[in-house]
């Protein structure tokens, strides 16, 4: 099977097999739309791995700050990592939940 195809950087434009006469597949056509999808998934991805590392280091610093007292500067940061580590899970659910969309 050959179709015409046009290089998108060049502007070329010639024919290409796509398919051989046994059935081995040479270049498979794929839609922008791929490739947004795989570049969005890629993006998501690394926003995923960032959002984990927050979370391990709030985790790591709240076992730091268990030993502080009630008052004091460490205690106010406990006090503020209590209060983002809700959000660094609600943004890692919202990207899991637009992964599997």
């Amino acid at each position: 099977v050959r179709i015409e195809c046009t290089v998108v950087s060049s502007g070329k434009t010639g024919f290409v097999t796509m398919q051989g006469n046994q059935g081995t597949k040479f270049i498979e056509s794929i839609s922008p739309f791929t490739t947004f999808s795989e570049e969005v998934d890629k993006v998501i991805e690394e926003a995923l791995k960032g959002l984990t590392k927050v979370a391990a280091f709030f985790t790591a610093k709240g076992k730091e700050l268990l030993n502080a007292g009630k008052e004091g500067p460490l205690a106010e940061a406990r006090t503020e990592l209590g209060k983002l580590r809700p959000k660094v899970s609600a943004a890692q659910d919202k990207l899991r939940k637009l992964k599997l969309n």
